[in-house]
């Protein structure tokens, strides 16, 4: 079984921007027969998760999301509306994302919805906050490798700090957000040494399966008794390397870092611009849906 093992340190490393290190060796230890370890880990049994914070106050205040049609009140663009998007500059016959703008102005803002692979469902609301979201059925939309929220197709993104003036716009969403009922009833731990100050499980190491969707085979280590005791793979995978939640002593909420940006240029049914995000940038062309 391929394996892989993260301690607190490196996460807080992770998040400093070294994150191509380990992404690396997590690819590697993906392809390969032999184990591989990041960090350190113990080797006793019989650990446990320490008791979450209970009662805690809810500051510093966790972003709250907006209403898809927040700013429509306002809207006096005619950017408004469906727009089918594709990458690259060619109108295939299926789209790759669709650009949902309900309000558009240069006072207001612009707002609205981004759809990622719009002709599929979207994903069904999760049911268990200790396991892994999206179940089994959605495996082939995750990159294991990677230490950032798989981009789910079908959900409905709500646009964030969208801005709009004459025939330009700019568009952001958050990756994160599709997990948003499933962060929301979890325990909220502080992380002493990680620079988000709070989280949805502690920052000690762990490991095990490459596969979040895994019922069993991972595992956290306590590091004042060195005991290592198991824990569901996808909820170690969410919480640890994906980073799906943002955490304060009272709550968790979706993390609405803004980590895709569409910056669009609007010209009559058309409009073309740049998709930028984790993975790098792309070109776009926009099509209005009459």
């Amino acid at each position: 079984m391929s394996i892989w093992r993260v301690d607190s340190t490196a996460r807080w490393r992770i998040q400093m921007g070294t994150r191509l290190t380990l992404s690396l060796l997590s690819l590697v230890a993906a392809c390969s027969a032999h184990p591989i370890e990041v960090g350190t880990g113990g080797s006793k049994t019989g650990g446990q998760l320490p008791p979450p914070i209970t009662g805690g106050a809810d500051s510093p205040p966790l972003a709250a999301w907006p209403e898809p049609d927040a700013c429509a009140a306002q809207s006096n663009l005619d950017i408004r509306g469906i727009w089918n998007g594709h990458y690259g500059r060619f109108q295939n016959p299926v789209p790759d994302f669709r650009v949902d703008i309900r309000g558009a102005s240069q006072e207001g803002g612009l707002c609205g919805t981004v759809t990622f692979e719009p002709a599929k469902p979207p994903p069904p609301p999760p049911t268990d906050p200790a396991v892994m979201y999206p179940t089994e059925g959605d495996r082939s939309t995750y990159h294991y490798n990677e230490f950032t929220a798989p981009l789910l197709g079908g959900f409905r993104f709500t646009i964030l700090e969208g801005r709009a003036q004459d025939a330009h716009a700019q568009i952001r969403v958050s990756r994160s957000q599709p997990w948003q009922a499933w962060c929301e009833p979890q325990p909220t731990y502080v992380l002493p040494i990680d620079i988000y100050g709070y989280g949805c499980l502690p920052s000690w190491g762990g490991g095990g399966s490459s596969d979040p969707f895994a019922a069993s085979g991972c595992y956290m280590t306590d590091p004042e008794s060195m005991g290592s005791f198991p824990i569901n793979c996808g909820r170690l995978y969410l919480c640890h390397l994906a980073r799906v939640c943002a955490c304060n002593p009272a709550r968790c909420v979706a993390k609405p870092d803004t980590d895709i940006d569409f910056a669009l240029d609007f010209t009559a049914n058309q409009a073309t611009g740049t998709i930028t995000s984790w993975e790098g940038k792309r070109d776009v062309l926009l099509v209005r849906v009459p």
